[in-house]
């Protein structure tokens, strides 16, 4: 796994600008990655000794089997909605904090304590809802909490309105008994430290239906938001109008499209017949120079896929030998129209 690693303190660059990793845009995915502070652990005296791993400001953001680890706030949950699969954060001290929004799912949380003795009590979150209007919080779902720390709170306020929900959460007896320090909700959590009759009497135990809107994956995803963004930047050629690339002006017609449809009634009923009809003498193989990394807008579509649910294995195998276009784009924000081979389902 690629390590993103980083040797810098809030006191030196401050809690926005001192994480190893940051991510400002939309619809970013990162896998297989270890996001890493090193700076030594805080020793609950030095001023400004945290150190952020991560922080995520853009929205609609997904990280599948990453590693997060530092100590003290190491992930800056900022702003947006946030997707973490088959995650592990390791931390000591309010390491997953800010007020954005996740769902954070078939994850590990692992609070590391100190061999000396913790400086300070162990807090998993610090969320900072400032009121009960705003859509934000923290859902962890099928997920497990082990550490070697002591009393291990599983979160405390950083504003008024604190959301923190713990869904099917194996809990390791180290978990403190009260649970948190102010309100947050459980459902159907496991492990010896899962204890409802120990819990603060704010802690709440969640009903089926209240639970069920953090279990679903719309509490971080509003698809019909996502299509009209799509829509809104991705337009058909005859509709962009004036563009930066007079070749997309002058364009009068669409690319050819080709129908797939598995169930008949399209042209082929596989992708790859598809691919495989195009001529292997086709005159619009690549003849466009490879992008120098200056120029903007050079790049080359070779495939574009319009319908829904379409695989296809080994695509490097066949996109390289008959499927290169010509045609480039100098336009910035939209997709050249010119392809050599579009399927829609």
């Amino acid at each position: 796994m690629p390590n993103l690693t980083f040797d810098g303190t809030v006191k030196q660059y401050g809690t926005v600008d001192g994480a190893a990793f940051i991510i400002e845009s939309s619809y970013f995915v990162g896998a297989n990655l270890n996001i890493v502070n090193t700076p030594p652990r805080p020793d609950g005296k030095m001023v400004g000794a945290q150190a952020v791993a991560l922080r995520v400001s853009g929205d609609r953001s997904a990280f599948y089997n990453c590693k997060i680890i530092g100590f003290q706030d190491i992930l800056f949950d900022d702003r947006g909605n946030h997707f973490f699969k088959d995650c592990h954060i390791r931390g000591t001290v309010d390491f997953i904090f800010r007020s954005g929004t996740f769902l954070y799912l078939n994850s590990e949380i692992f609070v590391e304590g100190d061999l000396e003795g913790d400086p300070e009590m162990a807090v998993i979150t610090i969320q900072a809802r400032k009121s009960s209007s705003e859509d934000t919080g923290y859902s962890f779902a099928h997920g497990r909490i082990t550490e070697t720390a002591n009393d291990v709170f599983l979160g405390r306020a950083w504003k008024s309105s604190l959301r923190v929900v713990y869904s099917y959460t194996e809990m390791d007896e180290i978990v403190h008994p009260g649970g948190c320090t102010v309100y947050y909700g459980e459902y159907k959590c496991t492990g010896k430290a899962s204890t409802p009759a120990t819990r603060e009497k704010f802690v709440k135990q969640l009903s089926d239906a209240e639970a069920q809107p953090f279990l679903v994956l719309d509490y971080v995803e509003d698809k019909s938001q996502v299509e009209a963004w799509f829509n809104s930047i991705i337009k058909p050629v005859k509709e962009r109008g004036k563009t930066l690339d007079p070749e997309l002006v002058e364009a009068k017609t669409e690319p050819r499209i080709i129908k797939v449809m598995q169930s008949g009634g399209g042209e082929f009923n596989t992708i790859t017949k598809a691919i495989e009809s195009v001529p292997s003498g086709n005159a619009k193989r690549n003849t466009a120079p490879r992008p120098d990394g200056k120029k903007v807008g050079v790049q080359v579509v070779a495939l574009r896929v319009s319908g829904d649910r379409l695989t296809h294995n080994g695509v490097a195998s066949w996109l390289k030998p008959s499927l290169h276009c010509a045609t480039r784009s100098k336009a910035t924000g939209v997709l050249c129209g010119h392809v050599c081979l579009a399927v829609t389902s």
